[in-house]
């Protein structure tokens, strides 16, 4: 695996701290504030990113098999 290489500014994988180390800042955080808590008593809570992933499984079924079926019927017809 290749190392970053901050005096020549190139960086091949995300390391936060030592980027803010070598920009003379303070590492960013992404924070969401829980609405639920009075905010003068708590600081934002950092909450973890909500993933969500489709799951379109039969319509790949139709589409890749639907592709292959039309690629045999040319490969048939061209004969």
């Amino acid at each position: 695996m290749l190392d970053n290489d901050p005096d020549n500014g190139k960086w091949v994988w995300r390391d936060i701290a030592a980027m803010a180390k070598h920009l003379n800042t303070m590492p960013l955080m992404l924070r969401r504030i829980d609405d639920t808590a009075p905010h003068e008593q708590t600081p934002p809570v950092a909450m973890p990113a909500k993933i969500e992933l489709s799951n379109r499984h039969l319509g790949y079924i139709f589409t890749w098999y639907g592709t292959a079926l039309a690629t045999l019927a040319l490969a048939y017809f061209k004969r």
